[in-house]
């Protein structure tokens, strides 16, 4: 844990070297909010090669103080379970993932863009067929394209591979991974 602590730190400095209070009040500072969701798609031990389950959450963009964007969320995701240790039996593996990163647009429109994204997540996963709980961190990356929707509003698609164990894995644990397919509508509260 005191590595994924270490890592979120030098996440916060490399987002920050020169930034301060006073240049996010600057106009060129704009918040977005959004609410969304789409598919998870269960990868390495969590999978097997049928399943599918659903997401939804909240995600929140920073972004107009530097060529890249700062984006935070929180999705609750639902799998099914499969045949490996921890997650057999009856009910569904259900999880909160917490995340921070970048989001790396790609300017080819005036208001619509493609991005790469990167980041560290946090993952509370709970097997409601057995009750036991774990918490881990990890990373993601991923892709995405913001499209207009509405004045101060755009749509925005994630593709996202999230390793959700790196960090605070225990020892019998298999690699917990799945992808990610959402959309979120997004309003400017800032601009």
């Amino acid at each position: 844990m005191k590595s994924f602590m270490r890592f979120l730190a030098l996440l916060v400095v490399l987002l920050f070297p020169t930034g301060s209070l006073a240049q996010m009040a600057d106009p060129s500072f704009k918040l977005d909010v959004g609410v969304g969701g789409g598919v998870s798609f269960p990868m390495s031990d969590l999978s097997n090669r049928t399943s599918r389950g659903w997401n939804v959450g909240l995600k929140t963009r920073l972004h107009g103080f530097s060529p890249l964007q700062v984006a935070l969320g929180a999705h609750y995701n639902s799998l099914p379970l499969t045949s490996y240790g921890f997650f057999t039996g009856r009910g569904s593996l259900q999880h909160w993932i917490f995340n921070g990163g970048l989001e790396i647009p790609v300017p080819v429109g005036q208001r619509d863009y493609p991005y790469f994204s990167f980041g560290a997540l946090l993952a509370a996963v709970e097997n409601t067929g057995s009750f036991i709980t774990t918490s881990s961190g990890g990373l993601e990356v991923g892709v995405g394209i913001v499209e207009p929707f509405a004045p101060r509003s755009t749509i925005d698609f994630d593709l996202k591979y999230q390793w959700m164990n790196l960090f605070g894995k225990d020892k019998f644990d298999g690699d917990f991974n799945q992808i990610q397919l959402m959309g979120h509508l997004m309003v400017g509260v800032v601009r």
